[in-house]
Formats: C-alpha cells, sequence, structure tokens
C-alpha cells in the first residue's frame, strides 16, 4: 500500500511474538520496525491494512476472559500513530485470524468466529459480535 510493503517477523525461539516491519517496495530499505507487543502466550497481534494505513490489533488473553485489545492505526511510511481505540476480546485466548476492509469498516475475525468491525479512518470500534 502506498508504496510500503508489510513484513511479520519473529525468531525462530519465540513465534508468538512477531515484529512488523514496514519496507520501502522501491528501494527494499526498511522504513521502520515495531516489536511485538505480546507479553505472554495467550496474547495475539495480528497487522494488515485499513483506509490507507496500518492497522495493528493487539489483544491480551487471561484466563477469565477476553482482554483488552488496543487497535492503532499507523503511518504506513513513518509508523507513527495516527489514532487509537480499545475494545474486548471475544474469547480467553485471543486467536486473530485476519484483517479486511472495504475503505469505510474494518473488520476483524478471530479463530473462534468473534467479528470486531472498526471504522477505517478513526479505529473506533463500532461493532463486536459473534464467538464461542
Amino acid at each position: 500500500m502506498n508504496g510500503v510493503a508489510m513484513i511479520e517477523v519473529a525468531p525462530t525461539y519465540d513465534s508468538s511474538k512477531p515484529t512488523l516491519l514496514a519496507v520501502d517496495a522501491k528501494t527494499k530499505k526498511v522504513l521502520w520496525e515495531q516489536p511485538s507487543r505480546n507479553h505472554k502466550t495467550e496474547d495475539a497481534q495480528l497487522a494488515g491494512f485499513s483506509a490507507g494505513n496500518v492497522l495493528v490489533v493487539s489483544c491480551s488473553g487471561s484466563e477469565s476472559g477476553g482482554g483488552p485489545c488496543k487497535y492503532d492505526l499507523l503511518n504506513p511510511r513513518t509508523g507513527a500513530t495516527i489514532t487509537s481505540s480499545t475494545g474486548t476480546a471475544g474469547s480467553s485466548s485471543p486467536r486473530l485470524a485476519s484483517i479486511t476492509g472495504n475503505g469505510q469498516f474494518t473488520y476483524i475475525l478471530d479463530k473462534d468466529g468473534h467479528l470486531v468491525t472498526l471504522d477505517a479512518k478513526t479505529a473506533a470500534v463500532k461493532s463486536s459480535i459473534g464467538g464461542r
């Protein structure tokens, strides 16, 4: 998107902690790097594009139920935070599956069937439904 490729890389000794890299598609230079937001194995992180920006979803897992999720929109060229919002994970151990969107909304689906809808430009949570 906008000449930037997003790459998630994780060390083989701890694949649950991916680092996000933004790479200029033309020059192949790393523009910025963001370390994993996962602090324990129950946590989850997923990145994708939303309305021309990078969306990073990071959710905390807990034994008592779905923990908080943070939705950050980042500038794809600089990595600077444009806006953020929070919500709740659909299960006790969020397992994020995919991010997609249509320009107006961004949809985040986890592997338990929980669907979160965000405003694509503000990252504000519009709805949160489903799941086990």
